[in-house]
């Protein structure tokens, strides 16, 4: 574990912390009708190595966030496949299944946990929020129409995740945010969503402007 501040980061490690990954947008989204959970075989499945064969060269890592109750209040994964990676004009990793309190403290948390991880494999950008797997699935961030309900498996979050994405303190420590140039905004019956955004290393400023 490490901490920060009244936070604690947490590495999913076991079927009990697992279930406390799969469990936290449950409580996020309680009373929401529009919000579609998914089944958690299908989480699961993602960051199973004998069942994704993008783990073959490949790695994926999830966290957990907790307050000083012990209660969790947000989640993250990481992970590349080194394939996909070299493709991109740098090498570059992803972040997804992102689910958090509205706290930017929590939020950048998670954030530099990911970016640092991927860092350490090599990567120089991330990409989220997306799945490792498919892209029609657990990929973007919906930013309009969330009086509407999405498609199963389609991008749902609260409003407040687009100013959590967008804040510079999150993306100044050693990466910076840019708009991906292949994934702008899409529109579907009303919603809109962005496919993900980009952070890219920084390679001549030290420095952080706000």
């Amino acid at each position: 574990m490490a901490n920060k501040s009244k936070y604690t980061l947490q590495e999913v490690t076991s079927p009990q912390l697992a279930r406390e990954f799969l469990n936290l947008p449950k409580r996020i989204y309680k009373g929401n009708r529009n919000w579609v959970c998914p089944l958690d075989e299908d989480i699961e499945k993602v960051f199973d190595p004998a069942r994704n064969p993008l783990f073959g060269d490949g790695e994926a890592i999830r966290w957990l966030v907790r307050n000083r109750k012990n209660e969790v209040v947000g989640r993250i994964a990481a992970f590349y496949n080194r394939e996909q990676a070299a493709i991109e004009e740098q090498p570059t990793g992803g972040c997804g299944f992102f689910e958090v309190i509205n706290d930017q403290e929590v939020a950048d948390l998670l954030f530099d946990a990911a970016r640092m991880w991927l860092a350490s494999r090599g990567m120089e950008a991330m990409d989220g929020p997306i799945n490792f797997g498919p892209r029609d699935t657990w990929w973007g961030l919906l930013v309009e129409g969330y009086e509407f309900q999405p498609l199963y498996a389609n991008p749902y979050n609260p409003p407040y995740y687009k100013e959590l994405f967008a804040s510079k303190t999150s993306t100044c420590a050693i990466w910076k945010r840019r708009p991906k140039t292949s994934a702008s905004s899409t529109t579907r019956r009303g919603r809109s969503f962005r496919a993900s955004s980009r952070w890219t290393r920084r390679r001549r400023s030290n420095s952080c402007s706000r």
